[in-house]
């Protein structure tokens, strides 16, 4: 049976060059559609900015947010990685 794994970021801005990537979230599916798994998490660290107002206007994520249930960034890209590996496809939406 093939899994597909679908993923999307929120980020700071567009500019891959000064992105932050504030949330993730990815999902395993068979061929048929039917979801396996699915996993979000905001990310935050120590070197942590605020998020621009115009940045909060379009994903609606505050810094209030990722302060409170922010994840470790690194944990969570590594756990998203280790996912992926695991499927026969990966696609990415924006």
């Amino acid at each position: 049976m093939m899994n597909i794994f679908i993923f999307d970021f929120e980020a700071t801005t567009p500019d891959p060059t000064t992105a932050r990537i504030l949330q993730l979230a990815y999902g395993v599916y068979n061929e048929k559609g039917v979801e396996q798994t699915f996993h979000t998490a905001l990310l935050y660290d120590e070197t942590y900015a605020p998020i621009p107002e115009d940045s909060q206007a379009i994903h609606g994520i505050t810094d209030d947010q990722i302060k409170t249930w922010g994840k470790s960034p690194e944990t969570e890209l590594l756990h998203l990685v280790d996912t992926a590996a695991r499927c026969d496809f990966v696609s990415g939406i924006s």
